[in-house]
């Protein structure tokens, strides 16, 4: 498959505006109201002009070049246009006009965007190696690492992994690494077993330090832990003591898939019922309405932010429960999750951040990838010849594509419209060393490993079901670079930027960017 196999497709497709909204309906909201970027020709909120019988769309373009056409309303899809616009800035001024004349009347809107490129992949092909040794690899040198060796000399996190403030998240993460390589280290069975035991501490830490039984959210796993022998005074750690008596309802399920992972391993049953009782609390505290609020007091089981957690961690673990181990107590709650997404954020396009270290914003304000792409991913996998799932789920990548995906690196420009990774944000992550194509993971942050493992799972799972070639081209584009980054950084821990600079470490990155490779590598990946 060669480079530019597919721009004559994707030149058509994204000339399309992704989901274009509709003023005052709330069927269809104009969800891009915060965005600066788009693959996909935009259409915006902009106001009716007095006077006016059509508008003027007048775009000025990195190139220098003036382009325009005109259109019955100011809301109208950049379509005419929107493949003679080039990569980088551009500035779209709406003015309404005169038919007759042509005479303008007054201006709807001036805004600045940012022309993302489409995708020109294949990109870096081929790997420097296998998905399948790149993942390997990343566990074994997990393995190895200081941070988890303590687990099997001292039983205890290390006092310099400050991220384990965050424990459900990381600390879950690392038992699903480490039971993940006991099972594929078969010709070096002693590390197999010290994996194993570094599993067992870390999940037995977890139980440890859950919430008490008769609590509110008993059984839950600590979304935030201060470590008392913390060596590094970094701003994630400070968050974790700042926020030491809320919990993030999204966050314990996390744990819960390590107890599940361990468990498949071991047989051991006190794992299985570890994860047994989170999902009974997690049953138990579900409101009226199906959701749960998406932060509380830990102590009084106050809410503290009711807004709904986008629930599809939580979907996948009732959903786990009930198709692998055959767990029917949970009736069809997996099922309702999955309706209640289809229904709510789905519908509006409401994908907002849900990280525990983030502030929670006003509608669309900071949207992030990951729900909608694992609610693509749901879609996908119990599609079973429903074409609409099909549709909704390609539509969601499409949204993740449009967002967050960067298929090339930016021009200046990005920094121009202070985006991360220039000189006025985020500047440590600078744009120069970013390796493409890879994944943003939120509005208003930069590229992240786990972020560009995820939306390639998606886009492997889309060519399994659909059988259409360019997501497997997308996903091996999103594989190479994850790969591309292990080896520039010396070909052991999967990075957790990519990016040729060195940066922090988060488990979670490096644990699932190589659980996914591997998985890639096993299926169409392998090709």
């Amino acid at each position: 498959m060669k480079k530019g196999s597919f721009t004559a497709q994707e030149l058509q497709e994204t000339r399309e505006p992704l989901r274009p909204g509709k003023p005052g309906s709330e069927e269809a909201p104009f969800w891009n109201k915060f965005a600066k970027r788009f693959v996909y020709a935009p259409a915006f909120d902009l106001p009716l002009v007095p006077g006016a019988a059509a508008y003027r769309f007048t775009v000025d373009a990195e190139d220098g070049i003036t382009r325009s056409f005109e259109a019955d309303v100011p809301w109208a899809a950049l379509t005419p246009i929107w493949n003679d616009i080039p990569q980088g800035l551009a500035t779209v001024k709406v003015e309404g006009i005169d038919r007759g004349t042509g005479e303008v009347v007054g201006t709807s809107g001036e805004l600045p965007i940012y022309r993302a490129p489409i995708f020109n992949g294949p990109y870096n092909e081929p790997p420097p190696i296998s998905y399948t040794e790149a993942g390997m690899t990343g566990l074994r040198a997990l393995f190895h690492h200081p941070r988890f060796q303590i687990w099997l000399t001292e039983g205890k996190p290390h006092p310099e992994m400050f991220l384990n403030c965050f424990a459900s998240k990381e600390i879950g993460a690392s038992i699903r690494g480490m039971a993940a390589f006991s099972k594929l280290a078969t010709e070096t069975p002693q590390e197999a077993s010290d994996a194993l035991t570094i599993a067992r501490r870390m999940a037995d830490f977890l139980i440890a330090h859950a919430a008490p039984e008769g609590s509110p959210f008993e059984h839950f796993t600590p979304v935030y832990w201060v470590n008392p022998e913390n060596a590094i005074d970094d701003w994630h750690f400070r968050v974790a003591q700042t926020n030491i008596d809320q919990m993030m309802l999204s966050e314990p399920v996390r744990a819960g898939f390590g107890f599940l992972d361990l468990y498949d391993v071991t047989q051991e049953e006190k794992y299985m019922q570890a994860a047994l009782r989170m999902a009974r609390t997690y049953a138990r505290i579900r409101r009226e309405d199906g959701t749960w609020p998406l932060v509380v007091n830990r102590h009084t089981g106050e809410e503290l932010k009711p807004k709904p957690v986008i629930p599809t961690w939580i979907l996948f673990f009732f959903e786990r429960l009930k198709k692998q181990y055959q767990i029917t107590e949970f009736g069809s709650i997996a099922e309702q999750i999955g309706q209640w997404l289809v229904e709510h954020p789905v519908r509006g396009f409401h994908w907002d951040a849900q990280f525990e270290d983030v502030q929670i914003k006003v509608p669309y304000r900071k949207m992030a990838y990951e729900q909608a792409a694992d609610t693509a991913f749901y879609l996908l996998s119990n599609a079973e010849g429903q074409e609409e799932r099909i549709r909704i789920a390609e539509e969601l990548l499409r949204f993740v594509e449009d967002q967050f995906i960067v298929w090339e690196k930016p021009t200046e420009a990005w920094k121009t419209l202070g985006f991360p990774g220039g000189p006025t944000k985020y500047s440590q992550y600078a744009v120069d060393t970013w390796l493409t194509p890879a994944v943003i993971e939120q509005f208003g942050f930069v590229l992240v490993a786990r972020a560009t493992a995820v939306v390639m799972r998606v886009y492997a799972k889309a060519h399994e079901v659909t059988g259409k070639p360019i997501y497997l081209a997308k996903a091996r584009s999103l594989a190479n670079t994850l790969v591309l980054t292990q080896q520039f950084h010396g070909g052991t821990e999967i990075p957790s930027f990519p990016m040729t600079s060195k940066q922090i470490v988060w488990t979670n990155n490096s644990v699932y960017t190589a659980l996914f490779l591997l998985e890639l590598g096993e299926g169409a990946g392998a090709q």
